[in-house]
């Protein structure tokens, strides 16, 4: 019902033709009705009632600083290249913009099942020894960069394509800015899981730093490349604080991980994507659903080439197939 709503309300915001800012405002508190809600059921269920108590909250705001600091510094960080984009280019270049963003963001929500799922294990492991957690964190990042690589080359390489699809050959100056968010996206996704095993180690209190350093980098660089190359500045903006961000997280992690035996996974994988690369810059000109299945099995052979798969992660991955399948059919 909350998407719903907000799904509702974007379609007000567009119709009535409010501005950006009168926007950002009404989609900001579409969640505020839901909440009321919940209270209330939440009062009639567990006759739990909403108590104001300073001390309390004084407690609970100064002991979540840390984690609800890094959230808002990220939330900023995400809307910073919009909000600088509109008054330092105009609003056609937030429009190209929001059509390349439109192909990246959903994986975004991707980043965010990932590193949610895996942080569990990686609390269990880091209370095993750092051995283990730092074996659990590079089998995550390699898993991870087994998927994410290929996508990116192949977005890279076929956004012409997927941006005439969703926007129509007016839209083709938005195909820079699709492939530098891609890459950018490649790099939160590394940055996430980073951030989840600092959250893992107990070093939560560091982690705005490093985020504040990430959206200095960011507003910096908007005012800096936006005013020269538009939209394709402000994707590489939002790069250039990723990959911060991500160096950052790692330099706080390097005490109880092994990041030397990360990066050579992580070269493995992108060696791995380097016969699919040669093949899509060749066929640049068939189509998508011709060029994907060869691209795939390029890529896996690659993989299998510099050992950055193996045999066991094929076993692996049929066995959680085939015990879904059973699950599903007993």
């Amino acid at each position: 019902l909350n998407r719903l709503l907000t799904a509702g309300l974007i379609v007000v915001a567009v119709v009535s033709r409010f501005s950006l800012v009168q926007t950002y405002i009404l989609i900001a508190y579409s969640d505020l009705p839901c909440f009321l809600v919940l209270a209330f059921l939440a009062h009639r269920r567990f006759k739990l009632r909403i108590r104001i108590n300073p001390v309390r909250i004084r407690q609970i705001l100064r002991e979540s600083f840390s984690l609800t600091g890094h959230d808002a510094l990220a939330l900023l960080s995400g809307q910073a290249d919009i909000l600088l984009l509109l008054p330092l280019a105009g609003s056609i270049s937030v429009g190209i913009y929001a059509l390349a963003m439109r192909v990246t963001d959903p994986l975004m929500n991707v980043v965010y099942a990932y590193g949610n799922g895996i942080f569990p294990f990686l609390c269990s492991k880091f209370e095993e020894g750092r051995a283990e957690f730092a074996q659990l964190y590079r089998e995550a990042m390699r898993i991870m960069a087994l998927a994410i690589i290929p996508l990116a080359v192949f977005v890279s390489i076929e956004a012409p394509a997927i941006i005439a699809l969703l926007g129509g050959e007016h839209y083709a100056a938005a195909v820079p800015a699709t492939r530098i968010l891609m890459w950018s996206v490649t790099a939160a996704f590394f940055g996430n899981l980073t951030l989840q095993a600092c959250m893992a180690a107990n070093q939560e209190h560091r982690i705005p730093y490093a985020t504040g350093l990430s959206l200095a980098a960011n507003i910096l660089a908007n005012l800096v490349f936006i005013p020269y190359w538009q939209t394709t500045g402000a994707a590489l903006a939002a790069l250039s604080s990723e990959i911060v961000g991500l160096c950052l997280f790692s330099s706080i992690l390097a005490h109880y991980v092994y990041v030397s035996k990360v990066v050579v996974a992580l070269l493995k994988v992108s060696l791995g994507n380097v016969p699919g690369l040669i093949f899509l810059l060749w066929q640049q000109h068939m189509p998508v659903l011709y060029v994907l299945p060869l691209f795939v099995l390029l890529t896996l052979i690659g993989y299998i080439a510099t050992s950055a798969l193996s045999i066991k992660d094929v076993q692996m991955a049929r066995q959680i197939l085939v015990a879904r399948r059973e699950k599903r059919y007993a």
